[in-house]
């Protein structure tokens, strides 16, 4: 593991934003300009200092960052340790007040850091996350509630449905529930206290449990809609995403099980794993009548039934690298 410092000595800071970076070169060069003019815009706003810690998860090409006005470090893993281990690693890095925790894919307004900054002038303020924005200027899922049984039903017995991007007690009084660990600003002192993101589970749990946490304890966690950030999901890994790959699809599931089991436990996770079955099955049933993508579906139904738990971060490697087979030939040869 090796820190390469890529401009100027170290220099006192108000706001560190760590970017975990994994096969992330065909957009990280626009995620740091946008973040450097962001906080050009903060720096002249507020007198606040901006540094940039980059931690290459052992991307193929390693990570490289544009020249720019602000320090930046580079911290090169030997291994793919997941987000949520990086990106502890990179908040150590620094001292600052607070933390942004920026993904790839990710392109702040000019004004968004500045927007995120001042919600922290309310002393309770321990989280704060922009508007997400597709490319287009769409909203996208920003704030929603947590995971919970109920919301389970609704996900996966409901036909499907635009949901909007915010509740409208959100976008009103910027008091949010659980924001998207796409973009989010976090206060170092709450985060060292609740000792950092959680890595449980490497990936998809860790904004829901900090969320959690500031709100367990008592502090605001602030939607700030005002603070626009674009997101394109799932371009910041080559563009694999859950929406792409079963295992991840997986790890997404077992992220929000385990969290109602913490928050409920074991027989309200059970029956979460239950409905999920049930979901799987009807979204089978569509499939092979539509003839296509019915495999995806069978995978989650044998996982529900069978387990539960997401899977081991080493099995996750070997298929990101290409050593391992598919996950359906495996399933197939459970299933007979």
């Amino acid at each position: 593991m090796q820190m390469l410092l890529k401009a100027g000595r170290s220099v006192p800071v108000d706001v560190l934003a760590v970017i975990v970076a994994y096969n992330s070169e065909a957009v990280l060069s626009r995620c740091v300009t946008a973040l450097v003019a962001a906080a050009d815009q903060l720096r002249n706003a507020r007198g606040a200092g901006t540094a940039l810690v980059v931690v290459d998860n052992a991307s193929r090409i390693p990570a490289s960052t544009p020249d720019v006005g602000i320090p930046i470090a580079t911290l090169r893993l030997g291994q793919n340790l997941g987000f949520a281990p990086a990106a502890n690693l990179g908040a150590e890095q620094g001292h600052s007040r607070l933390i942004l925790f920026l993904n790839p894919d990710a392109e702040l307004e000019r004004s968004a850091l500045t927007r995120l900054v001042e919600a922290f002038d309310e002393p309770l303020t321990a989280v704060a996350g922009p508007l997400l924005v597709r490319s287009d200027g769409e909203p996208m899922v920003s704030e929603r509630p947590f995971h919970s049984l109920r919301r389970e039903l609704r996900a996966q017995l409901l036909p499907s449905r635009r949901r909007a991007a915010f509740g409208q007690y959100a976008w009103s009084s910027g008091r949010g529930r659980c924001l998207s660990g796409a973009c989010i600003l976090v206060e170092r002192r709450f985060f060292e206290s609740a000792g950092g993101f959680d890595v449980a589970i490497r990936m998809y749990l860790e904004d829901v449990e900090l969320c959690w946490q500031a709100h367990a304890a008592g502090r605001h966690v602030r939607f700030v809609p005002t603070a626009r950030c674009t997101h394109g999901l799932g371009l910041s890994s080559d563009g694999e995403s859950f929406d792409s790959r079963v295992d991840l699809h997986l790890t997404l599931l077992g992220a929000r099980v385990e969290f109602v089991r913490r928050r409920s436990g074991a027989l309200v996770a059970k029956l979460m794993r239950a409905v999920i079955a049930i979901g799987a099955i009807g979204r089978t049933v569509v499939a092979v009548v539509a003839g296509r993508g019915w495999r995806r579906h069978i995978s989650v139904l044998h996982w529900a039934m069978t387990d539960g738990h997401a899977p081991s971060w080493d099995s996750f490697q070997a298929a990101s690298s290409g050593s391992a087979t598919s996950i359906w030939p495996r399933l197939r040869r459970d299933l007979t």
